[in-house]
């Protein structure tokens, strides 16, 4: 069953024989073989041209394609292209044989709301076509998940306009995001489906000012709120308020600037969060973290941009003294600056999996000094985002250079490096070439959804992986 879960997505030739035994089992069985193999992981980058998995095992055989098209669970997840004119009758066959298992749909509507006019190049008013909006509105009642993209901020607006008053009883997850605005977030606070949201725990949006009803929000385990800006009336108080309401929350991220006027603060506890994602340059990761309470706190992204002297005086502050601050950190996330090693290691030692995202050739020196100097808990590197643009042949010699040197100390201090994660690419051959000494012993693996489990880093590439085009001559 294992090698169904991962093979079968993706390789499209399939041995006959494998498939001669396996149609020996009952095709309730089948069904739920299928099932696995639809869930199993996946990498992190996938062809366009490659055929989900629902398509693929209908051209195995007659047997194969009858259990894949009565098997609703490999039907629930819909990728809703408005531009695409076969996305919307190939959505409504998904939704037929799905059955009664709960949808998730992920409405990508950013070339359609990017539209411009043809000879003057000035963009056209942006719509989310009705069609659209309208097969989702009917099916609301068993609407699992929902994910929106838009181009603007003024086709976001208007397509949450549809829910104010709506009741979403199966609604799990909620996702909406756009790519720019010219026009400023209103500062009116404004409540969506206000008739309820019971079984929402997951909500990530890029209006902070738009949201559900504070009853829909009590059973919430997964927050992302983005664009967080002076000019809406969510201040630095009004968030710690919100906090403080889900008494259950497992995973947060914040996005943006607020204003914190001083730290004359209450203190934020939250027993349960998991992990803790900062992005944005402002200073208010330094002063949430100062506040915060989170003992069983396992994941930590630093990746602000904010200043080394701004990171220096948060890592020196007497509340992180002694690695106290998050006892049980296992994953901490870095962008850029590794200035700040020394301190680091001393206020997470715990840490296990440190992540170093956007590489530059810059800071390899000190992320060499990172893990030489400290961090005796640290088994897994990863390492993501290379930034290509600031590579030339020297620098991939400093980056080959510095990495053998870690490996070299570590594994001389009793402490190895296990294994190294790299991002999909070019990058991966000079990792493998500085592991290719026997005295490293290290895997190097290409980073995916199933070898690294970092709350928020998994989340971003499986909802990244729904936006992969499909073909429009479907096979069932």
């Amino acid at each position: 069953m294992r090698s169904a879960e991962v093979v079968l997505p993706y390789k499209q030739d399939v041995n006959h024989s494998v498939e001669g035994n396996i149609s020996c089992l009952p095709p309730e069985l089948l069904a739920v073989v299928f099932t696995f193999a639809h869930t199993a992981p996946r990498p992190v980058r996938v062809s366009a041209s490659t055929l989900p998995i629902e398509f693929t095992l209908g051209q195995v055989s007659r047997l194969w394609r009858d259990i894949a098209r009565t098997t609703p669970a490999l039907w629930s997840k819909i990728c809703l292209k408005p531009n695409f004119k076969f996305s919307i009758p190939r959505a409504r066959r998904y939704i037929r044989r799905s059955g009664t298992v709960p949808l998730d749909i992920f409405l990508e509507c950013y070339e359609v709301t990017k539209q411009t006019h043809p000879t003057s190049g000035r963009r056209l008013v942006p719509v989310i076509p009705l069609a659209a909006i309208q097969l989702i509105l009917d099916n609301l009642h068993h609407l699992g998940s929902l994910i929106v993209r838009c181009y603007d901020i003024k086709s976001a607006m208007s397509f949450q306009e549809y829910f104010r008053d709506l009741h979403a009883p199966t609604l799990r997850s909620f996702s909406i995001e756009y790519n720019t605005f010219k026009m400023n977030i209103p500062e009116e606070k404004v409540v969506i489906f206000q008739a309820g949201t019971p079984r929402l725990t997951e909500l990530t949006t890029e209006l902070p000012n738009i949201l559900p009803s504070k009853n829909s929000l009590r059973n919430l385990t997964s927050l992302s709120l983005c664009r967080l800006n002076p000019t809406i009336n969510v201040d630095f108080g009004a968030l710690v308020g919100l906090l403080r309401g889900l008494p259950i929350l497992l995973h947060l991220s914040l996005e943006g600037q607020i204003n914190a006027p001083n730290l004359n603060q209450p203190i934020l506890i939250l027993p349960k969060l998991l992990s803790l994602r900062f992005l944005g340059r402002n200073t208010m990761p330094a002063l949430m973290i100062l506040l915060l309470e989170a003992p069983n706190l396992e994941s930590l992204w630093m990746n602000s941009g904010s200043s080394s002297h701004e990171r220096s005086q948060l890592l020196n502050a007497p509340e992180m003294a002694d690695g106290r601050k998050f006892p049980k950190l296992k994953y901490l996330t870095i962008r850029d600056n590794f200035t700040t090693a020394e301190q680091l290691c001393k206020v997470f030692p715990s840490v296990t999996h440190l992540h170093y995202t956007y590489v530059v050739t810059q800071w390899a020196p000190y992320f060499a000094e990172c893990l030489i100097k400290g961090w005796d808990s640290v088994h897994t590197v990863v390492l993501s985002n290379f930034i290509r643009s600031r590579f030339n042949s020297r620098d991939e010699h400093t980056l080959a250079d510095a990495w053998a040197t870690v490996l070299s100390h570590c594994r001389a201090a009793g402490r190895p490096i296990k294994r190294v994660l790299v991002d999909i690419g070019e990058e991966v051959s000079y990792w493998h070439h500085a592991a290719a000494n026997p005295e490293c012993r290290i895997r190097v693996e290409t980073l995916n959804t199933g070898n690294y489990q970092d709350h928020w880093w998994k989340l971003e590439e499986e909802r990244r992986l729904w936006g992969v085009d499909l073909p429009g001559n479907s096979m069932t």
